[in-house]
């Protein structure tokens, strides 16, 4: 027997020492060192309804195709269940590589996606109070941060949605304000308009003296007197 680690064509002479006749025969070595091909799939996001993936896998061997998948020094990725199969399930943002074998002759091939997290949407609304002059007040989501856009807006606790994110004309109450994102991830909060501050005065209603006194009137407030203009 001979070992060759080379494709080629082989040619076996075989002598018969007792007379000197010789006969040759001949076979073919080919060599598959072609790599299956892998594919990763595309890239995914989690997000707070969406807390797992199934990544997609794939090879164009098909069949033949072994997969395993692993997740690559400094990434902080996680294989929930399934590292073994073309699509296995994550539930954390990373890099995840698939590597596929192919079985018949144990070549690789590699290919990397990711996952990232979309972190649900956060806001700080701006307030106008009612006063004296406008009895009603207007808030203003402001820009939301983090979250999928488009966002919608609702003031009435979620009843009713709306595309602007400013909202006026407002009654003086408690307003249970919410901003959904594309994938219906939501932030609320709660805030209050106020009656507005109306100053009052008010003097003695009669005051009386004698002819030829006087009296200071001292009005009666409800602030400071440093705050009168």
């Amino acid at each position: 027997s001979l070992e060759i680690d080379a494709p080629g064509i082989y040619t076996l002479l075989v002598t018969n020492t007792q007379n000197g006749c010789a006969t040759t025969t001949q076979t073919s070595v080919s060599q598959n060192i072609t790599p299956p091909g892998a594919e990763a799939g595309p890239t995914h996001e989690l997000h707070c309804n969406l807390p797992e993936v199934a990544l997609n896998g794939s090879s164009p061997v098909g069949a033949t195709a072994a997969y395993a998948w692993s997740v690559p020094v400094g990434s902080n990725g996680n294989i929930a269940s399934g590292a073994l199969s073309a699509q296995p399930l994550v539930d954390a943002p990373g890099a995840y590589q698939l590597t596929v074998t192919n079985t018949q002759n144990g070549c690789t091939s590699t290919d990397v996606t990711t996952v990232t997290e979309v972190l649900p949407p956060d806001f700080q609304p701006t307030l106008w109070q009612p006063d004296c002059i406008d009895p009603t007040g207007a808030v203003d989501f402001g820009p939301v941060t983090h979250g999928k856009a488009p966002f919608t807006y609702s003031v009435d606790g979620g009843q009713t949605y709306h595309n602007s994110p400013a909202f006026d004309n407002l009654k003086i109450n408690t307003y249970s304000l919410r901003v959904r994102d594309a994938y219906g991830c939501e932030a609320s909060k709660t805030v209050d308009l106020k009656p507005p501050f109306t100053p009052t005065v008010s003097l003695p209603v009669s005051t009386l003296i004698e002819l030829g006194d006087s009296v200071v009137l001292l009005p009666t407030l409800n602030q400071p007197v440093g705050n009168i203009v």
